[in-house]
């Protein structure tokens, strides 16, 4: 009798440990599209059987074993990290572009030939009223690109601060929810599927932005490194990112924020320089040719502080005022300050240069610098689309849910409740026929 109650017990625990096999499935199924899910899976261990000693056999629930690979979840991070990083590029370069036109057709480079070409038709004719109209005109569209430029420049800059500033409270706000799910894992007194999958997906949100080392503590709280040395988050508690910690921001390569910062640091914080060096050339050299033939008025005037957004004909200069003729001492011919003029689109003279080229040159190397970046850009984001959708199939074969596979489990544990079910009735009704026996005798 008393093995009958052993065996009945053994059965009636199996309808338990299948039942909840059951539930693991069916929660499987309905998290399939749930962000940061992993499949999870009921561990199933055979009980000993041994009648002699008691031990009726059966099956005994060992938990619910997480199916997440840490390696394929990183794989993911890493590949967002370098995919922000190269959209926040994409996205600075490309307001930037469209003002360094490296074709020559618009832009500075566009005004620069006009000019040199007034400054030809000038030394053929240099009394010429209308050809000295020209030059002032051209002069003046040289001045706008150049402003226009620097305006396109400065704006891009602090489009970039903006995109920092809000990539910086994005950090922040992730970074509290990640504390925050730490805090909930401690006071759990056993793993939540839920609060892991809550986790990944705040994990790989912050990839998207920043590139971070995520350390796994015994308790199950992550520790948050933001370029791979900075704690930002350490179990329950929080350190803040500041835009305003340089060393910390020199530390940051990937993600969106890590995009901007090197735009920033890179070629936004070359460029302004660059251009004030062509402005202040260009305008020294058209000067000082012009003063030195004997002209009282320079054709060029400018803020030292910011050559490039000051640049402009100077005031009140008007078509007579330009010379007619090369009074200098050392001229000889009538027009040797135009003609020099003429030919500083040549670049021959090392007054007409800068870094060992052109003016126009060296426009040109800005303009090539900039597409370069942003062809680079694109490049890195079309690659980068492509490797992040690989990375995310990888993970998906690996820790996602498939309902082919889930369907498949539950039948198993359906049919299995049922066997156990069909043999906790015959265990039951055996023991109600042996006490009615007793009960009869």
């Amino acid at each position: 009798m008393s093995s009958l109650f052993a065996s009945l017990n053994s059965a009636a625990g199996a309808l338990r440990v299948f039942q909840g096999a059951i539930g693991v499935t069916q929660n499987n199924t309905t998290n399939a599209s749930t962000p940061g899910y992993a499949k999870q899976r009921a561990v199933l261990t055979a009980d000993q059987f041994e009648p002699s000693a008691g031990l009726t056999g059966g099956v005994s629930d060992a938990g619910v074993q997480d199916g997440r690979s840490r390696y394929a979840e990183q794989q993911v991070w890493r590949q967002q990290e370098s995919l922000g990083a190269a959209g926040a590029r994409v996205s600075a370069y490309s307001s930037l572009e469209s003002e360094f036109d490296i074709s020559g057709s618009t832009g500075i480079a566009a005004s620069l030939t006009a000019l040199y070409q007034s400054f030809s038709a000038w030394s053929t004719t240099p009394s010429s009223l209308s050809a000295r109209q020209s030059v002032i005109s051209k002069a003046q569209d040289v001045a706008s690109s150049f402003q226009q430029t620097a305006q396109a420049i400065g704006k891009a800059a602090g489009d970039v601060d903006q995109e920092i500033s809000g990539a910086v409270q994005q950090v922040n706000d992730l970074t509290s929810q990640i504390r925050d799910l730490n805090a909930q894992i401690q006071q759990s007194s056993e793993p939540d599927a839920g609060l892991n999958a809550q986790m990944y997906s705040h994990l790989e949100d912050l990839s998207k932005l920043v590139d971070f080392t995520p350390l796994y503590q015994p308790d199950g709280t992550v520790t948050v490194l933001a370029g791979g040395q900075v704690p930002l988050v350490m179990g329950d508690s929080r350190q803040e990112l500041k835009s305003t910690d340089t060393t910390t921001m020199s530390l940051l390569t990937g993600g969106k924020l890590g995009g901007w910062l090197s735009v920033r640091d890179g070629t936004l914080a070359d460029l302004p320089a660059a251009l004030n060096s062509l402005a202040k050339g260009l305008a020294d050299r058209v000067n000082n040719v012009l003063t030195s033939a004997g002209q009282t008025s320079p054709l060029f005037s400018y803020d030292a502080s910011n050559p490039a957004g000051t640049l402009a004909v100077t005031s009140g200069l008007t078509a007579s005022d330009l010379l007619t003729s090369d009074t200098s001492s050392s001229s000889t011919t009538s027009n040797g300050a135009t003609l020099k003029l003429a030919s500083m689109a040549d670049g021959q003279d090392s007054a007409d240069q800068i870094d060992g080229m052109s003016f126009l040159d060296f426009y040109s190397s800005l303009a090539a610098r900039v597409g370069r970046e942003s062809s680079s850009a694109q490049n890195d984001q079309d690659q980068g689309n492509k490797q992040v959708a690989q990375a995310q199939n990888l993970r998906t074969q690996v820790s996602g849910v498939s309902l082919d596979e889930e369907a498949t489990h539950l039948l198993e544990w359906q049919k299995s409740y049922q066997a156990n079910s069909e043999v906790v009735s015959v265990i039951s009704s055996l023991t109600t026929d042996l006490m009615n026996m007793f009960t009869a005798g």
